[in-house]
């Protein structure tokens, strides 16, 4: 794997230092402090185990490569639009990035990758079952991504992050991983207070129908509930 020349470096550092005037500001300050001491072999250790070792600045930025498929990353879903993949360094079992196809601002992203968002926490919700899931928009490196993050105690975006291991999160994309968009139909997770009025619906509908005699399919279809 080629270095980078230090000037690269130098525009690295500034890049990663912007990133972190989004986050909070004791975490801004600590993560701000700790880039602008590393020396260029700290600097290049640290993006190669961030995977982030062969970012151009001018050219392309991380998601963009993850995005190409020139960065590896642990995908666990797409659709035209946006792909969903393991954040490599988790607040939680289950952090998610959903990075668009094409750049967006934070203010344009489109309403179908909102809702791609909406179906991957309703996935999470389902097969790891937090007590709650965080969804937010952050923009890194000139443009937008979502992360969708599970909440088992009392984490939250400012929380810390930690590193997982590739065995790690090979078995938590097995896990999963969704069908492509379109191809299988993803279960609709449903409130266990829809399902049971939903229920009663059903069996007053069936019943008015058996008075009526008049076949089920024929009845008008109540509109579809979703969370």
């Amino acid at each position: 794997m080629n270095k980078l020349t230090k000037k690269q470096l130098e525009e690295v550092k500034k890049q990663l230092i912007k990133q972190a005037e989004d986050f909070p500001k004791e975490q801004k300050n600590s993560m701000v402090s700790q880039i602008s001491k590393m020396n260029d072999d700290q600097l290049e250790e640290f993006l190669e185990k961030n995977k982030l070792l062969n970012i151009n600045h001018e050219e392309q930025s991380p998601f963009r490569m993850i995005v190409e498929n020139k960065l590896s990353s642990f995908k666990i879903a797409e659709n035209d639009k946006a792909i969903a993949v393991l954040e490599i360094n988790p607040i939680s079992e289950g952090h998610v990035m959903i990075i668009p196809k094409i750049p967006y601002k934070a203010s344009e992203i489109p309403e179908e990758i909102q809702r791609f968002a909406q179906l991957l926490a309703a996935h999470l919700n389902k097969i790891l079952t937090p007590k709650d899931i965080q969804i937010a928009v952050s923009e890194m490196f000139e443009e937008a991504i979502i992360n969708i993050l599970p909440i088992y105690k009392n984490e939250s975006f400012e929380s810390k992050r930690k590193k997982s291991s590739e065995k790690e999160l090979a078995n938590l994309q097995e896990k999963l991983t969704l069908p492509p968009q379109g191809k299988e139909k993803v279960e609709v997770i449903k409130l266990p207070d829809e399902i049971e009025e939903e229920t009663e619906y059903e069996d007053d509908k069936k019943s008015e129908a058996k008075k009526r005699k008049i076949p089920i399919n024929k009845l008008q279809k109540a509109p579809k509930r979703f969370p």
